[in-house]
């Protein structure tokens, strides 16, 4: 066997074990240009679920700005804000393209644990979230990159 036929054979086996081959998607499929692709089939998909998009500023991690908080909001900033110290971990939540939502409280030792749920538009500049066997709506007074505020 050549040295080249012997590379190939090697190249072959490699990607049966990994479980696709050239012909197949493979990790390729994820480079830039079939990226477009990608997210215009995802978007469809969303859209026949009947879940709508949130404003894409909306899916990012936000962590709750109690300092900031009036008698009729509660406050929350994206991870690169400039918080001050805080004794506990900051809640915090999440929103998925995917309809994934996620909250963070803390737990026995004031560590961030992840609470899993759903979200779905509820309306207006409303978004009903469900975690656990708890569901709420959420009323989004502003947001934009550096601010989401939310009714309380």
């Amino acid at each position: 066997m050549s040295h080249q036929t012997h590379r190939s054979h090697q190249h072959q086996l490699n990607s049966y074990e990994r479980g696709w081959s050239d012909t197949s998607l493979g990790l390729g499929f994820f480079r830039a240009s079939n990226w477009e692709t990608f997210r215009g089939i995802f978007d469809r998909t969303v859209r026949r679920w009947g879940m709508s998009e949130l404003p894409p500023e909306l899916y990012q991690r936000w962590y709750y700005s109690y300092e900031e908080d009036t008698g009729e909001e509660e406050v929350y900033r994206p991870a690169g804000y400039a918080f001050p110290p805080a004794r506990a971990a900051r809640p915090s939540l999440v929103f998925q393209r995917d309809g994934t939502y996620v909250e963070y409280r803390a737990g026995p030792v004031d560590r961030a644990e992840p609470r899993p749920g759903r979200w779905e538009p509820a309306g207006g500049n409303k978004v009903r979230v469900n975690v656990g066997e708890k569901a709420r709506t959420l009323d989004i007074v502003t947001h934009d990159e550096t601010v989401l505020k939310i009714r309380k």
